[in-house]
């Protein structure tokens, strides 16, 4: 009715009524670029903080290449000890020292390997051939935490050059399985600890004080505590 008696008042309503649509339809898009740009903003500030947290350091590449070379020197280390009780025909001590050496290696030999396998069958990683074939040569050789120790290190640098392109979700992905296999390792090692070295240490402590005269050490002797330290 008040647009039939007044068509000028009408018109204004009309005017009034898409202004207020108009600005309506602007507030929303405001808000929903609003939403995104928040969305946006979060999603750049959880991206900075994932950034700053999964990181592979110089640092972390040197500790784990130094418990690369104690297992190594470890090891070698054991196998001296075997050769000269064998040497110095000490069968017992010789016998000794080597179950001390070889139980210790397969059952962690045996852990790694099952572990493996239980990766590959709920599909956590992706292995090829030529992996599996390293795998087998080091569980073989009986090196199973030096292998772990590699991996390690090799999804260690797969993190840095992740973080270089800015690719998150392949640092996650390589993050996750680097502190995968490094907690491996240190099971691996836990037994190596229980198991083989202080067995050897009391093993070793007993024959220096078996001996004729403790108190006089030959090279050998001393040589028998430095590897065992």
């Amino acid at each position: 009715m008040a647009c039939l008696q007044s068509p000028n008042g009408c018109q204004d309503s009309v005017e009034n009524y898409q202004k207020m649509e108009s600005t309506e339809m602007t507030n929303g898009c405001n808000g929903v670029s609003c939403t995104q740009s928040d969305a946006t903003s979060s999603e750049t500030s959880d991206a900075t903080s994932l950034d700053g947290d999964l990181r592979f350091t110089v640092l972390d590449c040197v500790f784990l290449l130094w418990c690369l070379g104690t297992f190594l020197f470890d090891i070698g280390s054991d196998l001296a000890m075997c050769f000269l009780h064998y040497h110095y025909e000490n069968i017992w001590y010789f016998g000794l020292t080597f179950t001390f050496v070889i139980v210790p290696a397969l059952t962690m030999t045996g852990f790694s390997l099952r572990w493996y396998l239980m990766d590959e069958n709920q599909a956590l990683t992706s292995v090829s051939r030529v992996q599996w074939f390293v795998r087998v040569v080091f569980l073989i050789l009986q090196l199973a935490p030096a292998l772990r120790y590699i991996e390690t290190l090799w999804y260690g640098f797969k993190v840095r050059a992740s973080s270089r392109k800015e690719a998150l979700k392949e640092v996650r992905a390589y993050y996750c399985k680097m502190v995968y296999e490094n907690s491996n390792t240190s099971m691996l090692r836990l037994f190596e600890c229980y198991m083989e070295s202080a067995p050897q240490l009391v093993l070793q402590l007993f024959i220096q004080a078996k001996s004729s005269d403790p108190l006089q050490l030959d090279w050998k002797s001393m040589n028998s505590i430095y590897m065992m330290l």
